[in-house]
């Protein structure tokens, strides 16, 4: 009797351990700067991080050089792991490159790592430029025939010849005409101007009163209930409590 009541107690004992291994961690959270290339990385960036070859978590960039936040509400990259992964290494990648830096997986925390990765630029596709083809040549066997090539002819100068210079002809000098003086005349009198009216100035306008803007209340949002965080593992250590009670209670039925 006593032996069985043992073995019983050895099979609680082992579904404890068994539910207690199986419970999950608290993920590791992780936030800071992203850039690449030494230049701030666009928003839409999507960061990947891995424990060993397997995805743990993915965000995608809302702001240029950010990804995640510290404060209480802010989205972060979110790494869950196993009881068994604690302390093992995580790798980032930024869109698919490996970035240079790395962390270690500690359920529960929220890390501040700053990341970046140096992309190769792609190398040039080389383009191919065709050699010109050499003139024909039509040979044969005593003479053949090579394109001909054109000599320049040179052009004859021509020489200027002189023009002879014709000797004037004197021109005899014709006498002047005298020009009767004009009779003075008396002068005319300048016009009297008319009298020019002064401009009317165009009526002020009145100024229209603007119209007084009607106050409104402003609606205040009613306060939103912040989430109650659940303890974590509460299931398991309630479970553990009601396995060991029921082994007590065997044992002590055993020992009557």
């Amino acid at each position: 009797m006593h032996t069985k009541n043992a073995l019983i107690a050895v099979v609680l004992l082992a579904v404890v351990i068994g539910v207690v291994d199986a419970a999950p961690q608290l993920p590791a959270e992780f936030y800071g700067n992203v850039s690449i290339n030494g230049a701030t990385a666009p928003a839409g960036t999507v960061i990947t991080a891995q424990i060993g070859s397997e995805v743990r978590g993915t965000l995608s960039t809302t702001e240029a050089g950010e990804y995640g936040g510290i404060e209480t509400f802010d989205k972060r990259l979110i790494v869950q792991g196993q009881s068994n992964e604690i302390g093992q290494t995580i790798t980032f990648f930024i869109n698919s490159n490996n970035a240079e830096q790395i962390a270690t997986f500690q359920p529960g925390e929220s890390q501040k790592v700053d990341l970046s990765v140096i992309v190769p630029a792609p190398n040039p596709t080389p383009t191919h430029t065709p050699s010109p083809s050499p003139p024909p040549s039509y040979g044969g066997g005593g003479g053949g025939y090579t394109q001909p090539t054109s000599t320049p002819t040179s052009t004859p100068t021509s020489t200027p010849t002189s023009t002879p210079t014709s000797t004037p002809t004197s021109t005899p000098t014709s006498t002047p005409t005298p020009t009767p003086s004009p009779t003075p005349t008396a002068p005319t009198p300048p016009p009297t101007p008319a009298p020019t009216m002064p401009p009317r100035p165009p009526p002020t306008p009145r100024p229209t009163p603007a119209p007084t803007p009607a106050h409104t209340p402003r609606t205040t949002p009613p306060p939103t209930p912040a989430p109650t965080p659940r303890i974590p593992g509460f299931e398991a250590a309630f479970a553990i409590v009601g396995l060991l009670a029921a082994a007590y209670l065997i044992l002590i039925d055993g020992g009557k």
